[in-house]
């Protein structure tokens, strides 16, 4: 797939351009969109193929495990087991926002996202690009800082 790149205004993010990279994701792309912390590296949470191209594009070892940015709280009980009170709790107060909150992960995640790991990192962010990314791709995210692994993530275009 060939790289394209998409200016959307952070203010008003246009639903044509939002649709265009949400596409791009449903096909197995990954698309470079900023968050409410760093600029992220996403695919669909569920296509396999899409997330090892991620840990390839970094250079990052499969051992090391990915979050899952959802759009909706709802979600998370799809994506992980027994959420605690007090996982509920934080969620209702910090989410959307920058915490990552870690959970038993359910069947359905994709055990290459989680390093082999029995628990899954799962957050919502505070953007409306990203928050607007994952709804129109109807899919959870899988997402990561856009950056070669162990270099410096960027926080800014």
């Amino acid at each position: 797939m060939k790289t394209k790149i998409i200016k959307i205004n952070p203010n008003k993010p246009e639903i044509s351009k939002i649709k265009t990279a949400a596409k791009i994701l449903k096909q197995g792309g990954l698309v470079a969109f900023p968050t409410d912390t760093v600029y992220g590296l996403g695919a669909d949470a569920f296509n396999v193929h899409a997330v090892k191209k991620i840990f390839q594009v970094k250079k990052r070892l499969t051992n090391k495990p990915l979050i899952i940015l959802i759009a909706n709280k709802k979600t998370v009980y799809k994506l992980a087991k027994n959420v605690s009170i007090n996982a509920k709790k934080l969620i209702n107060k910090f989410w959307p926002g920058p915490l990552t909150i870690v959970f038993k992960k359910s069947q359905i995640v994709p055990e290459i996202i989680t390093g082999n790991l029995d628990t899954v990192g799962i957050r919502m962010p505070d953007n409306k690009i990203a928050l607007n990314l994952i709804k129109e791709a109807k899919t959870p995210i899988v997402a990561t800082s856009a950056n070669i692994s162990g270099k410096l993530s960027p926080t800014c275009s």
